[in-house]
């Protein structure tokens, strides 16, 4: 026992020569800073012997005051309390800190809490839950004010449930405005399916579609996608000459090939007289959609694409064996379209 007091002595000798000399250093801090704690006032409140300076109003609503009334406390407190007793209570210290410090740490960031907000208006989307995607949607507003990627994403939700005139009027904002180019670049998608549905030219539309695909490529020459629409845009209307220079950009900037673009490229080659090429932008079309058709659900759509593609290539064999084989119960129109691609094959 006398050994352990004799290890321990050394050690507590130091930590009340420290103890002592912060004692020191906290006695001069308070004299050099006792004036800004002390608050001199002529009226007096006196109990016994004790006398006691009254406070002025004011200065229960100074921070700076509760601020220095409150380190002086946590320093008086400290001072008066021997080592041993500071290490004593240091584990209730530590318990009073670490759930706040827990908290702070496991809080998600606002970045963390948009990504959340994110994923779920996805989710909720696909499976189209549009009351729950639109919770999220607005909540991922909320959490990114003005940021054009967010409201564009509640634009394209608001289209999915139906109130197109309001997420248009979202977008059309965002790409007007602050020049958001994916908000024209969703809209003009938007156009050109319209164009593709409708039966009449409307040039109004045209302009609009032409207007703003010419404003992206301005801003992106190699932008793939408005290149595509652009080509298929004229080759609706015709202008095959025009159609193929997009065309062919996008099948040489693409590092992947894009079955539409090889497809679309075929039909402007054919309508120029260009037999041999519209064959081989054909066969690669064809290839590309067989791919897309083995790997997604059935779709009497995207059959009857891929069955056009393999006439255009030539390759009659296959399509006669891919129509005799995979196409279930068709209704009227589709059969009328198939008895013409039967005529075509054979």
């Amino acid at each position: 026992m006398s050994r352990r007091r004799g290890f321990f002595k050394p050690v507590l000798v130091l930590l009340q020569s420290l103890w002592a000399d912060f004692q020191k250093a906290s006695k001069s801090v308070n004299a050099a800073f006792g004036s800004l704690a002390t608050l001199k006032e002529e009226p007096v409140i006196t109990g016994g012997t004790a006398a006691r300076k009254r406070l002025k109003t004011s200065n229960y609503f100074n921070p700076i005051f509760w601020f220095l009334q409150s380190f002086w406390f946590v320093a008086r407190y400290l001072t008066s309390r021997t080592p041993v007793a500071g290490l004593q209570g240091f584990p209730a210290f530590a318990g009073l800190v670490a759930p706040l410090l827990a908290g702070i740490w496991l809080t998600p960031s606002v970045e963390e809490k948009a990504g959340y907000a994110r994923s779920r208006m996805s989710f909720h989307a696909e499976r189209e839950e549009f009351d729950k995607a639109d919770f999220f949607a607005k909540q991922l507003c909320s959490l990114t004010p003005g940021d054009p990627a967010s409201l564009l994403a509640r634009a394209v939700l608001l289209d999915k449930m139906g109130q197109s005139d309001e997420g248009l009027a979202i977008a059309a904002q965002l790409g007007n405005i602050q020049k958001f180019l994916p908000a024209v670049e969703w809209m003009m998608e938007k156009e050109l399916k319209a164009v593709n549905d409708s039966i009449s030219v409307d040039e109004k539309r045209d302009q609009r579609l032409s207007t703003g695909l010419t404003w992206i490529l301005q801003q992106q020459p190699d932008h793939l996608k408005a290149n595509l629409m652009l080509g298929t845009f004229h080759m609706m209307r015709g202008q095959f000459t025009s159609a193929l220079p997009p065309l062919r950009k996008v099948t040489q900037l693409s590092k992947v090939p894009i079955p539409e673009a090889y497809y679309s490229v075929a039909i402007v080659e054919k309508n120029l007289g260009q037999v041999e090429a519209s064959k081989a932008a054909a066969s690669v079309a064809s290839d590309g959609f067989l791919d897309r058709d083995s790997r997604e659900a059935y779709s009497i759509k995207n059959v009857l694409q891929t069955l056009r593609a393999l006439v255009m290539a030539e390759r009659e064999q296959e399509a006669a064996a891919m129509l005799l084989q995979t196409l279930p119960q068709r209704n009227s129109q589709e059969s009328n379209e198939i008895k013409w691609l039967l005529g075509d094959i054979y």
